[in-house]
């Protein structure tokens, strides 16, 4: 298969776009284990803290710092702040934003859940949240002045079965706009929003609309729209965010950020079911964590940097069933896969174009370059292309350079290694890649001096 693609190296695009968020801070198993290094190498612009408690018991949600309900939320002796002010800080350690998702962790098992029902009294939770905000804000009980501008209100209450909102959606929707205005009134600086929809906005279309059907009316403050897709391929991400924008825009919202605040790879058939079949499940994982996932990761980091969408984070920077990382701590396929974008970040800031690359069908392409334009830098995923030969037709570079190329590659039996070094020159035209699905390139091409002259003639 000869696919042909162009990179234009003489036309640059602007930057790259740091959508590489996560969910889930580096600390796991309480602590045990500390996955920091590796999350400072790969920088995630921000973290969202949802499920927390599942890596380090006792953090972020609000049962966990303000564990009884009926307190008085004016007094700083009814909350417990220090396990959380430490996770925080490990977050804030490795130079990554936060994102805060007030409320609680998902309880899937219908024996084990305590939390998901709706607060009694949505002013008296809101006003707890706004304590919270001050004390990591304002310095309120000895906090921070840690200048969290990102708070949302829930996750995925829209779920079937009570595993995160065990009431009615339209009692979600006026918990939603009450508190919400209760929040940004005593914290006006904040960016307070959601609602963390799951399962993708194609499938929710007329929650989205009830939604923000009722945001407008009530004139609710709405800063960022939250929403989740867990994808078979790129394709799902993207398609999914123009069609947020476009809603949100016939809505009016056209100054609310979208933000894609779960993604991952999508389990075949009952994504519940995986919580009751070992076996089915165990498959997943190993697809999750092998290069099905790490491919997927690279293509869509491709992908979503033409979306309309202002954030990604994927789920999740942990250790745990859907992490980036393997239980011992080890790095997972898609680890790597974010490690290729950061070197793209890293070296060749100045994104130039390319046409012909695709992320579903064939191969998604992106490439850059530094000021100089003396490194350049080609990273390419092949998904699920059946067959693994591509031309890529380079254009752009100046005549009378050699250029030395580095290729590593990403594969079942590789991570991000060294694979060759081999030499190109601009008369040549064309790179061929051979890039077998699924597995994950990057190549680097550095000036090697002036080709002479008889070569040249």
């Amino acid at each position: 298969m000869n696919n042909a693609m162009r990179i234009h190296f003489a036309e640059p695009q602007g930057g790259f776009r740091a959508i590489h968020g996560a969910n889930i801070g580096p600390l796991c198993m309480n602590g045990y284990i500390d996955l920091s290094p590796y999350h400072r190498r790969i920088g995630f612009p921000t973290v969202r803290l949802h499920d927390c408690p599942y890596y380090c018991w006792g953090v972020v949600d609000i049962p966990c710092i303000f564990p009884f309900f009926e307190k008085d939320a004016s007094d700083p002796a009814n909350y417990l702040f220090p396990r959380t002010d430490a996770y925080i800080q490990s977050v804030l350690d490795c130079g990554s934003r936060i994102i805060y998702r007030l409320g609680v962790s998902i309880e899937h098992h219908e024996k084990f859940r305590f939390h998901t029902d709706p607060p009694a009294d949505f002013d008296h939770w809101a006003d707890i949240c706004i304590q919270i905000i001050r004390h990591y804000n304002q310095g309120w009980d000895g906090g921070f002045s840690h200048d969290i501008q990102y708070w949302e209100i829930w996750n995925e209450a829209e779920n079937a079965g009570g595993i995160m909102w065990n009431a009615p959606y339209d009692t979600y929707i006026r918990f939603y706009i009450q508190t919400a205005r209760r929040i940004k009134a005593a914290c006006p600086d904040i960016k307070i929003g959601g609602p963390a929809f799951n399962g993708g906005i194609l499938t929710s279309r007329e929650r989205l609309r009830s939604f923000l059907t009722a945001i407008r009316d009530a004139n609710a403050p709405l800063d960022f729209l939250s929403w989740h897709v867990y994808a078979e391929y790129p394709g799902q991400l993207t398609t999914t965010a123009r069609h947020v924008r476009d809603v949100l825009d016939e809505f009016g919202f056209t100054k609310t950020e979208s933000h894609l605040n779960e993604w991952n790879l999508l389990p075949p058939g009952n994504l519940w079911g995986l919580c009751r079949e070992p076996v089915y499940e165990q498959e997943y994982l190993r697809r999750l964590k092998g290069m099905e996932g790490g491919s997927l990761a690279a293509s869509s980091l491709i992908a979503l940097q033409d979306a309309p969408v202002h954030m990604a984070n994927y789920y999740e920077a942990g250790n745990g069933l859907w992490g980036m990382f393997e239980l011992s701590g080890l790095p997972a396929k898609s680890y790597y896969a974010f490690l290729a974008f950061r070197e793209m970040l890293d070296h060749t800031p100045v994104r130039v174009r390319v046409e012909g690359g695709e992320p579903d069908g064939g191969l998604a392409i992106l490439a850059g370059k530094n000021s100089e334009g003396t490194c350049l830098q080609i990273m390419a995923s092949n998904c699920n292309a059946p067959r693994g030969g591509f031309d890529l037709q380079v254009t752009g570079l100046p005549q009378d350079t050699n250029w030395r190329i580095e290729h590593r590659r990403l594969d079942t039996h590789s991570n991000l290694e060294r694979v060759n070094v081999t030499e190109f020159t601009p008369s040549q035209g064309n790179l061929h890649l051979y890039a077998i699905p699924p597995s994950v390139h990057l190549l680097t091409l550095t000036a090697a001096g002036p080709i002479p002259c008889d070569v040249i003639r």
